[in-house]
């Protein structure tokens, strides 16, 4: 009796440690903004999120416009979360011979940065350490790098500003897996291969060829992963965009009108770059661009006007239009 009694009793306290383990915190929130909210495993509603809290397998973030957070993991992983994003922590497990850290990507933007602690194991055994991002179309993955990966209507993409890492659709992991290095970007659509690793204009151009009609998924996403370090590297990645979508046979309209919705932020390189490459263009371009962020009316018309200043008028006359209120 006193014997299964012990045994009771280990059987309990193991059970409890195992419990114990499972729901500890993996991470905690060390930066907010805006509006996040959390959804907790096998919770019906959503909370306000909060810095310093903690952070769960199973949870699901959401930002809204102009809101964002930071996650940092227990081995100093860390995901940015971008606004209008939705992104779940699906599995977090780390141990000294395995690292699976894996996440869900519905729609929206992360970035996501390697920890001194993962880099090293992934430099000794890259196969048994994984840091994931899974999206509806592809997986993306980090090793001992810094990169934005987005996924918006359709189209997942990745750029690197650091380091290494992968794309590759979900059914496919080896045979179409492309390794993606430092300053490369590459996107995938579903049932289509990822894009070779290639600068950003490129790689916009190629998918837009690709992804026939989902032209405004394909500028939204890329303008999503194009933000850098600085400003003026942000700049230039989204003029980049902006032209392989036209070299991609993206339509002007669309591409400004996608562009501008994503980044707002944004609306005078937009303009500048788009009335550049189609400068009889400007008026249409000056219409979608205010139209799309009405508050930055007065920049986009200097940004039209400078880039074809015999279009001054036609520019003049369509910033009003699109926002009266503006004038």
């Amino acid at each position: 009796m006193k014997k299964y009694a012990l045994c009771l009793g280990i059987l309990l306290i193991f059970i409890f440690s195992v419990n114990i383990a499972y729901s500890a915190p993996v991470g905690k929130i060390t930066f907010m903004g805006g509006s996040v909210t959390v959804l907790k495993a096998k919770k019906d509603v959503a909370t306000t999120v909060k810095t310093g809290d903690p952070v769960d397998v199973g949870d699901l973030y959401r930002t809204k416009g102009d809101s964002g957070a930071e996650i940092t993991f227990n081995n100093n992983n860390i995901i940015k979360i971008a606004e209008n994003t939705r992104f779940e922590i699906s599995e977090y497990i780390v141990t000294e011979k395995k690292t699976s850290n894996i996440f869900k990507l519905p729609e929206g933007k992360v970035e996501a940065t390697t920890g001194a602690q993962f880099i090293k194991k992934v430099s000794a055994f890259a196969q048994g350490h994984k840091f994931e991002v899974h999206t509806p179309v592809a997986v993306a993955g980090i090793r001992g790098s810094t990169g934005n990966i987005a996924h918006t209507g359709g189209i997942t993409g990745i750029l690197l500003s650091s380091g290494t890492g992968y794309l590759a659709p979900p059914r496919y992991m080896s045979s179409q897996m492309r390794i993606v290095i430092f300053n490369t970007v590459s996107f995938a659509a579903r049932n289509v291969p990822p894009t070779p690793p290639q600068p950003i204009q490129n790689a916009v151009a190629q998918i837009a060829r690709i992804a026939v009609g989902q032209g405004n998924a394909v500028v939204q996403a890329a303008v999503r992963i194009a933000s850098a370090q600085t400003a003026a590297q942000t700049q230039t990645n989204v003029a980049a965009v902006i032209n392989g979508a036209l070299q991609g046979g993206v339509p002007v309209t669309t591409t400004v009108t996608a562009a501008v919705t994503a980044a707002p932020t944004q609306a005078t390189t937009v303009t500048r770059t788009a009335v550049t490459a189609a400068p009889t263009q400007a008026a249409n371009i000056t219409t979608a661009a205010v139209t799309a962020a009405p508050t930055q009316a007065a920049n986009i018309t200097t940004a039209a006007v400078t880039a074809a200043p015999t279009q001054a008028g036609n520019v003049t006359t369509a910033a009003v239009n699109a926002a009266p209120t503006q004038a």
